[in-house]
């Protein structure tokens, strides 16, 4: 995660998923600055607003 951006998407050509499938590392990109990688998931926003300022307080 590099912009700490929601808009993330799978990356793929279509919206078909295989049951079988197993996802790759590649397979989410963000919209905004086209990092591809797994995404971080948060339980709510309050953790992402936490996760954002304790990351901008690193930089």
């Amino acid at each position: 995660m590099r912009c700490l951006s929601k808009k993330i998407k799978k990356n793929s050509g279509n919206n078909e998923v295989e049951v079988n499938y197993f996802p790759l590392v590649i397979d989410w990109i963000c919209e905004d600055c086209g990092y591809m990688g797994i995404p971080i998931a948060f339980c709510n926003e309050e953790d992402y607003v936490n996760f954002v300022s304790v990351h901008e307080q690193k930089q």
